[in-house]
C-alpha cells in the first residue's frame, strides 16, 4: 500500500453521511442510490447504514431512535458502541442537500480500496512466468471495468465472418424459425426476426397507450428461456409484479385490485403469482443514472446470463454527470440514448427502452404517431435499431372504423429497423389485463 498501513478512507464523509441519513429522507434516498453498505469502510457504519436501508424499504421513519431498534432487532447494537454512539453520530449533522456529496467521497474511499485490493491479487500472478501476458492484460483490464487493450480492440474480417457463417448457417438449418428472441406476438416477431443482439429497440407511444404493457408482455414471453433485467423508473417493482399476476391470469386489474374475482379466476391468480415467483424476470425500481444502469446490467449479464434488459422510461432516466452546466434537457436524453444503445453492443443483448412521444401527433387529424414525434427528443430514433410506435385507433376515433371494429386493436408500427424492413402489425390488447394476443377480426 505504498508504505501506508491504513487503506484510503474518509470517516469523517461516513459519519456525515449516516447523520444526514438520520435527518431527512431525501439524505436516505439519495445515499441508497449512490451508497452499498460495504463501501463503508468502518464495520460499525457499515451496519448502522444497513439498518437505515432496512428501515426504508419496511417505509419506517428514519431517525436515531429507530435506527437504534432496528439494530437492536439485527442484534448489532452492541456491536456498533450502543445506542449513545448512535445518538452522538446523529449530531454529526450537514444539511440533507450535502448527502450526495458525502456519499461521492465515501465511494471515491471505497473504489481506492478497491483498486489497491485488485492490484495486490495481480502482484502475485505478474511475478508468475508461467502465466501468460496476455491473461494479465485482459484481467486487469475486466476486472477494472474498463475497455479490453491490445488486440482485443481489432479484429480482421475473416475473424469476423466465422461468426457470420455460423449465424448463416444456423438459419438455413432452421429455416422458418426466428433467430432473435420472441415477443410472443407472431407478426412482430416475423418482421422482425426476434429481438436482435446489440439491438437498442425503442418503444414509443403518447401515455397509456401500452407501453409499459408491451415491455411486460415481451418480458414475460423471453423469460421462459433466459433471464430478463427490468429497469423500472415510473413504477415500483411491487406493482409491476401486479401487472405480471395479471398478464399471466388473464384477469382485470381493476378487479385485481379490489379482490372482486370469481373462484376460477381467484386459482388462476394464484397459479400466476407462483408462476412469476419461479420466473426468471429480475426487477428493479431503483435506478435512474444511465451510468449505474450499465453497471448493474454487466453484474446481471456476468451473474445471472441475462438475454434481455428493459428500461422503463428513457426520458426519466438520468444522463451521466457531466462538466457542461449549459446541457439542456434533449442533450441530456441524447446521452441517455447513446448510453442505452452502449450497454446493447457491450453485453451483446437487445434492450428494450420505452419512450414518451411528444404532443405533436394529438394536434393532426390523424392520431397515428410518425418518427417525426420521436425527432424533437434528442437522438432517440438516430441511436435506435429498431423503432416500435404504438397506436390504439379507439383511443382516438369512434370503436367501428373503415367497416370494422377497432375495439382492442393495437397497431404496432415498426417505423424503423436498420436491418430489415418496416410496416405496421396488428395484435390484441386488453387494456384491463395488459395481456396482448393476435389478431384476428
Amino acid at each position: 500500500m505504498n508504505g501506508r498501513s491504513v487503506p484510503p478512507q474518509d470517516l469523517d464523509a461516513e459519519r456525515s453521511l449516516l447523520s444526514a441519513c438520520m435527518w431527512g429522507a431525501q439524505a436516505v434516498e439519495v445515499a441508497r442510490f449512490m451508497v452499498l453498505p460495504e463501501a463503508f469502510y468502518s464495520r460499525g457504519h457499515q451496519m448502522i447504514f444497513q439498518a437505515i436501508c432496512n428501515l426504508s424499504d419496511n417505509g419506517e421513519r428514519v431517525d436515531s431512535m429507530t435506527v437504534v431498534g432496528e439494530l437492536r432487532r439485527m442484534g448489532k447494537l452492541t456491536d456498533v458502541g450502543g445506542m449513545f454512539d448512535v445518538a452522538e453520530l446523529s449530531g454529526a449533522y450537514i444539511v440533507p442537500e450535502g448527502a450526495d456529496y458525502m456519499a461521492r467521497k465515501v465511494m471515491d474511499a471505497h473504489i481506492r480500496r478497491q483498486l489497491l485490493i485488485h492490484h495486490q491479487a495481480q502482484a502475485s500472478r505478474q511475478w508468475d512466468m508461467a502465466v501468460p501476458v496476455e491473461d494479465l492484460i485482459r484481467d486487469s483490464a475486466c476486472n477494472l471495468g474498463t475497455e479490453k487493450v491490445g488486440d482485443d480492440v481489432w479484429e480482421f474480417a475473416g475473424d469476423v465472418v466465422d461468426r457470420s457463417f455460423s449465424g448463416f448457417q444456423r438459419a438455413i438449418d432452421f429455416q422458418g424459425q426466428i433467430s432473435g428472441l420472441p415477443t410472443g406476438i407472431l407478426p412482430l416477431d416475423d418482421l422482425l426476426d426476434g429481438l436482435q443482439p446489440s439491438d437498442s429497440i425503442i418503444i414509443a407511444a403518447r401515455p397509456s397507450m401500452g407501453k409499459t404493457a408491451l415491455a411486460l408482455s415481451i418480458s414475460w414471453e423471453v423469460a421462459r428461456t433466459a433471464p430478463v433485467g427490468f429497469v423500472s423508473i415510473e413504477m415500483a417493482n411491487k406493482g409491476l409484479v401486479d401487472r405480471l399476476a395479471c398478464l399471466v391470469a388473464g384477469v382485470d386489474s381493476q378487479d385485481f385490485r379490489r379482490g372482486r374475482l370469481g373462484e376460477q379466476q381467484v386459482a388462476d391468480t394464484r397459479q400466476a403469482f407462483k408462476d412469476v415467483s419461479r420466473s426468471k424476470l429480475i426487477l428493479s425500481d431503483r435506478l435512474r443514472d444511465v451510468g449505474r444502469i450499465e453497471i448493474e446490467a454487466r453484474r446481471l449479464k456476468r451473474e445471472h446470463g441475462i438475454g434481455l434488459l428493459v428500461v422503463d422510461y428513457l426520458q426519466l432516466c438520468d444522463a451521466p454527470k457531466s462538466g457542461n452546466r449549459d446541457r439542456n434537457r434533449e442533450q441530456a436524453v441524447s446521452e441517455v440514448s447513446r448510453g442505452v444503445k452502449a450497454i446493447a453492443k457491450s453485453l451483446n443483448i437487445p434492450v428494450v427502452t420505452l419512450a414518451q412521444l411528444n404532443r405533436e401527433s394529438e394536434k393532426r387529424k390523424d392520431k397515428r404517431p410518425t418518427l417525426a414525434d420521436l425527432r424533437e427528443s434528442g437522438s432517440i430514433e438516430q441511436d435506435a435499431d429498431v423503432v416500435l410506435l404504438l397506436h390504439r385507433p379507439e383511443k382516438s376515433g369512434p370503436p367501428i372504423q373503415a367497416g370494422e371494429s377497432v375495439l382492442g386493436l393495437m397497431e404496432i408500427n415498426v417505423a424503423k429497423q436498420r436491418q430489415g424492413p418496416v410496416g405496421v402489425i396488428r395484435a390484441h390488447f386488453s387494456d384491463r389485463s395488459g395481456r396482448f394476443s393476435n389478431w384476428t377480426y
